[in-house]
């Protein structure tokens, strides 16, 4: 699909400085810079869509950080932050490029503050911003209680959605302590193996399956 086609262009050619922004630089000079604010990598990615022939435009936002919207007192200083909407044939698509951890159609829980002024050649008006996915975890277990009072045998875990754009975080800044994620912080399990399966693929939910004991689990 050409717009996540676009999305994944964006993401790969420029990174985020971590400012969040409603001001640009031109396109051509956020490609040349390899680096900009959420306005600069937003507004590129409006740009390319737009030039694709996608009905593509940015919308002024704010950041849950920085505070809601009110619309009855309009001031630029309310606004911190760019997204952009997409109107294909099926659905409207708000998007956000410099999150890898999370699906190309999904924004941050963090740009997602519920209202923004959409700003286009033909309209400017106030709309709804609404989260794009929910975010599940769900957790499959077959082990067994052995006669020394051990549960021995295998654990799995599957998050999607803002689930496993957090789970990809957390793994990604401590993958010692993000095993123990989910277990009794009394009873820490030893860890025959482990696998991670989608952690590059936000598209896919976070699968993290385990060969385990839980030792002590129960007096026998």
């Amino acid at each position: 699909e050409r717009i996540e086609k676009i999305c994944k262009y964006v993401k790969d050619k420029v990174s985020w400085n971590g400012v969040h922004d409603c001001l640009a630089y031109p396109p051509k000079t956020v490609l040349e810079n390899r680096t900009g604010s959420s306005a600069d990598i937003n507004l590129l990615l409006a740009s390319m869509l737009t030039k694709a022939g996608l009905d593509a435009n940015p919308v002024l936002t704010t950041t849950r950080s920085h505070g809601p919207i009110y619309p009855d007192f309009p001031s630029s200083r309310q606004f911190n932050h760019v997204l952009v909407r997409v109107n294909n044939k099926l659905d409207t698509l708000f998007l956000v490029a410099p999150d890898g951890n999370l699906a190309y159609d999904a924004i941050p829980l963090e740009s997602a503050n519920y209202l923004g002024l959409l700003v286009s050649t033909k309209l400017i008006d106030w709309i709804t911003i609404e989260p794009s996915s929910n975010g599940n975890t769900t957790l499959m277990a077959d082990l067994q209680l052995s006669e020394s009072g051990d549960l021995v045998g295998k654990a799995g875990f599957t998050y999607d959605g803002y689930a496993a754009h957090d789970a990809r975080k957390s793994y990604e800044a401590d993958r010692t302590q993000y095993f123990l994620k989910g277990f009794s912080a009394e009873k820490h399990p030893v860890f025959k193996t482990s696998e991670v399966l989608n952690l590059d693929d936000p598209s896919q939910p976070l699968q993290v399956n385990h060969e385990l004991t839980i030792p002590e689990h129960a007096v026998v």
